[in-house]
């Protein structure tokens, strides 16, 4: 199970995720990162709901981006600075696969404050290196 009750988590607090639910556009929800070191396991709350909970196996990338303008990624246009709240600028991708096999994504937004040892916990309990990109305005 991901979170085991004898491992306590590293809590990364502060982020955004984005939600999407009935409707059609997503939006931010305030959210913590939990990432669990020796299994590897990977969780994303918001309150006592959990949006997204994984075991190692099963996270596929981690992608860190530094954004401050709008980009297409996988296909598909995002305009970071206009989804997430004013002033955020660490974006982070987790790419998993399903229970059924296909592929997903979770995009967040990570707090300043504790983004680069969110980064290095996430990494260094996966073994995923994080894939980093710093767009910057030219």
């Amino acid at each position: 199970a991901v979170g085991r009750a004898q491992e306590r988590p590293e809590f990364f607090p502060l982020a955004k995720c984005l939600k999407t639910g009935e409707k059609k556009q997503a939006e931010a929800v305030d959210c913590d990162l939990e990432v669990y070191r020796a299994s590897g396991a990977v969780r994303v709350v918001s309150g006592t709901a959990v949006l997204l909970a994984l075991e190692k196996a099963r996270l596929t990338h981690i992608v860190y981006e530094r954004v401050t303008r709008q980009h297409l990624a996988a296909g598909v246009f995002l305009a970071w600075p206009v989804t997430f709240p004013k002033g955020r600028k660490h974006f982070l991708t987790l790419q998993f696969r399903r229970e059924d096999g296909k592929s997903d994504f979770l995009p967040m937004s990570l707090d300043r404050s504790n983004y680069e040892r969110a980064l290095v916990s996430l990494q260094e309990a996966t073994g995923i290196r994080v894939e980093r990109h710093l767009n910057e305005p030219h």
